[in-house]
């Protein structure tokens, strides 16, 4: 199954036990999905919390809060997909992929490549 910028994705997690959530961001140059892991909680560094109401399409968390996590970028090959049995859920709002877009300048985990791919996608996702 081919994913898309914007599209949220559930992927079964053998070693977390149960299902984890991703907003995806494209493919990269080398044929390899890029995504940002949303989490439950936060606190942790490079992190941009939001309403569990803005991601309706995902279980709400116990914090109520769906967390953007920018620290790292998991990234799928299309046979992991498909091992992770992942599945799209739905697809970004508009308004949430723009105030993703603002808060990136401000991300410094990332190393400036991937930075910019994250902020051009959410961009693209934001119109």
């Amino acid at each position: 199954m081919a994913f898309v910028p914007g599209d949220i994705i559930s992927l079964d997690s053998p070693v977390a036990g149960h299902k984890k959530y991703h907003v995806c961001l494209g493919d990269n140059a080398h044929g390899v999905l890029v995504c940002l892991y949303l989490n439950s909680a936060g606190g942790y560094l490079d992190n941009q919390p939001f309403d569990c109401l803005r991601f309706p399409m995902i279980p709400p968390s116990a914090s109520g809060l769906t967390v953007v996590a920018y620290s790292m970028l998991p990234r799928y090959a299309h046979r992991q997909l498909t091992i992770f049995k992942a599945q799209k859920l739905g697809e970004i709002a508009k308004d949430v992929a723009a105030e993703m877009a603002a808060f990136v300048p401000g991300v410094k985990s990332l190393p400036k490549p991937d930075k910019a791919f994250v902020l051009g996608q959410l961009q693209m996702m934001a119109i």
